[in-house]
């Protein structure tokens, strides 16, 4: 059974990320809390309003996913074996045949692995990125899975 974890590189990136998202929704709310205090209107205070209450959310949740630390990135196990697929979070396993994975994609970026997205019968979208090892898994999976289903494509920057 093959394991993969969240590269440090990744989490440090993300973790960077989501710190300056906060300090952007705290100036935010600041500045929607300073219209609501200035309307006069009833309609003034509905923009302000809705303001505070989605920045605040999106903060709560950015502030949960740092604040878990590298909790927050499921670790992979891969069984060549039964074929299976494993996404472990804590106590939370999720595992995923890999014979119903109908859509296999693998993004590059410089003729590196960036992501790998899979589909599911059930419709479900799984994508993985920022894991140590990614191009060891890509490889692994798309072993695993039916040439037709595997489509390899490069990402663009917009």
């Amino acid at each position: 059974m093959l394991s993969y974890r969240i590269s440090t590189r990744y989490y440090r990136t993300q973790t960077a990320r989501h710190l300056l998202w906060m300090l952007g929704l705290v100036i935010a709310v600041v500045i929607s809390i300073y219209y609501l205090f200035q309307a006069s209107a009833v309609a003034d205070f509905l923009v302000p309003a809705l303001g505070v209450a989605a920045c605040s959310a999106y903060f709560i949740k950015l502030f949960q996913h740092v604040r878990h630390g590298r909790s927050a990135y499921p670790e992979i196990e891969l069984d060549n074996q039964a074929k299976t697929l494993t996404l472990v979070q804590g106590d939370n396993r999720i595992k995923v045949d890999i014979s119903h994975i109908l859509d296999l994609r693998l993004k590059y970026r410089s003729y590196h692995l960036e992501q790998i997205q899979m589909t599911t019968q059930e419709g479900e979208v799984l994508r993985l990125e920022g894991y140590d090892e990614l191009e060891d898994l890509g490889a692994e999976l798309e072993l695993l899975t039916p040439s037709h289903n595997v489509k390899r494509s490069k990402i663009r920057i917009r």
